[in-house]
């Protein structure tokens, strides 16, 4: 049976380099982070959700979200960064979820790790089977 693994951590603390130790011994490594650029591209649902939300002001002239002033914006203000959080989080778990089932059936054995900085903020610990926290000193 395979496992799912919640690899997290502080910035800087080591994740990646703790992903690619477990790369090479043969588990999966799915990215919390690009799934997180993934899922707010153009076009995309939580990209529309997002522009209603919080205006066409926090928009690139290429149509991207400008990911900066998006920051700046919630990180200032929790109830817009819940809202942003509630946009963009379900979506990131749904495609850490299909990408795991896709490892599993491939391979019933599979090791996969979600490395993902927010695992524990977000709440998604709760639907990996073991934690993994990095932590430098």
């Amino acid at each position: 049976m395979s496992i799912l693994i919640g690899l997290t951590g502080g910035i800087g603390s080591g994740k990646s380099l703790a992903a690619s130790y477990f790369r090479e011994q043969g588990a999966k490594i799915i990215d919390a982070d690009i799934i997180s650029r993934q899922v707010v591209e153009s076009g995309q649902p939580a990209w529309k959700e997002i522009v209603d939300e919080f205006g066409a002001d926090f928009l690139n002239p290429d149509q991207s979200l400008n990911r900066e002033k998006l920051a700046t914006e919630v990180f200032q203000n929790e109830k817009k960064r819940t809202a942003l959080e509630s946009i963009v989080h379900p979506r990131i778990f749904s495609e850490e979820k299909k990408r795991y089932e896709e490892y599993s059936k491939s391979d019933s054995r599979a090791i996969v790790i979600i490395d993902a900085a927010l695992l524990i903020e977000s709440g998604n610990y709760k639907n990996v089977d073991k934690v993994v926290i990095v932590k430098t000193s």
